[in-house]
């Protein structure tokens, strides 16, 4: 997956960079993609760091919604991954000067950093 920094959009590949596709559906034009991460078990998964917190699709990108419950509001992403802490999974956001955030997901598949 990738941003293109000339028409802010998020694209996916799934077989190695031979063919593209478009997954920024409803997400804000203004917003820079810092992080990704898609869950494997579940290919149409997927949530991104932005520089306006975490947004979350399960429709392969048609729709995103905002997923920043128990993360400050606003804040800027710079890298998510995966935790996998006693049988509970979650997801690690560091930030710009708001520290490290973790939030618990639900119906836990392994994730794997793209």
């Amino acid at each position: 997956m990738n941003q293109t920094p000339s028409n802010r959009k998020v694209v996916k590949t799934v077989d190695g960079a031979q063919t593209w596709t478009n997954c920024t559906g409803n997400l804000p034009f203004q917003l820079s993609v810092t992080s990704i991460i898609c869950n494997p078990g579940r290919s149409k998964e997927m949530i991104i760091g932005t520089d306006n917190g975490c947004y979350k699709t399960d429709d392969n990108g048609v729709t995103w919604y905002k997923w920043d419950f128990g993360f400050p509001p606003g804040m800027i992403v710079s890298d998510l991954k995966f935790s996998f802490q006693n049988n509970k999974g979650y997801v690690v956001a560091s930030t710009f000067g708001r520290g490290i955030w973790k939030r618990e997901i639900q119906d836990v598949e392994p994730f794997l950093q793209v």
